[in-house]
């Protein structure tokens, strides 16, 4: 697909989400939102890090990502684009500020035991 086509899709899923955080049901906002991450690490994926295209892409997946509701997602996704080799120092700071609460916010989170899948192995 072309960068081109991606542009125009991507600005269409930004209008039609935020048209719907206005006043739409909460599951189609987040799913308008996914959509804008998705584009938006579709362009990342074309552009370098440490260009301006590129780190606007970057950042407007991972943001996007958190207005889903997403934010483990969010968090996997900007540590991905933080450890890219042309990841310049001002992309890594923002993308950390933007998911620096992720963790916080979280709280612990579960371990499924071992001991469940091993239980299931054996009965089978």
């Amino acid at each position: 697909m072309s960068i081109e086509t991606l542009h125009e899709q991507v600005t269409r899923a930004i209008l039609q989400a935020e048209a719907l955080d206005a006043t739409g049901p909460q599951f189609a906002v987040k799913q308008a939102y996914w959509t804008v991450s998705t584009i938006e690490a579709e362009i990342a994926e074309m552009r370098p890090a440490d260009g301006e295209e590129g780190a606007i892409a970057r950042r407007g997946a991972v943001r996007a990502l958190l207005a889903a509701g997403l934010p483990v997602h969010a968090k996997e996704l900007a540590d991905r684009y933080m450890a890219e080799s042309n990841a310049p120092t001002e992309l890594k700071r923002e993308l950390s500020e933007m998911v620096a609460n992720v963790e916080s916010n979280l709280g612990p989170i579960p371990v499924i035991s071992a001991a469940r899948y091993q239980f299931h192995d054996e009965a089978a």
